[in-house]
């Protein structure tokens, strides 16, 4: 896996400092989504998700799963609701960092696409004048 993180990471309540890292970085991401979700509640959750990141031990004890879930409760309720709640299943973290990530995929996708649509439509307006 990138990054250094391990399967260990992701699938057992071990907490390494990559994960962190990369959580960490996650939560930057979705900081930035668009607004068609509710802003207020993902924004504190990354921000409680990037607080939990900043040691191990503030991530132990399942405080990371807990802030992971509550990222993807903001994100997509249905799944985290999927998922078992903040650690009831023994494979909630991965189900939690699959989601996010997969909303992060999708949104920068979506912005990338809507960038090329108005360049496009910037060009065309250009030479039909």
């Amino acid at each position: 896996m990138s990054q250094g993180v391990s399967e260990e990471d992701l699938y057992k309540d071990i907490v390494h400092q990559p994960l962190l890292t990369m959580c960490s970085k996650l939560a930057d991401g979705l900081t930035s989504l668009p607004a068609d979700k509710d802003v207020v509640q993902l924004n504190a959750a990354a921000e409680n998700l990037k607080a939990v990141c900043k040691s191990q031990q503030g991530a132990s004890d399942g405080r990371l799963d807990a802030a992971l879930s509550k990222v993807v409760q903001a994100l997509d309720p249905e799944a985290a609701e999927a998922a078992g709640g903040s650690s009831n299943s023994r494979n909630s973290r991965i189900v939690f960092v699959e989601t996010a990530v997969a909303h992060l995929q999708a949104a920068r996708i979506l912005a990338y696409n809507q960038q090329q649509q108005q360049q496009q439509a910037g060009s065309s307006n250009a030479y039909g004048s």
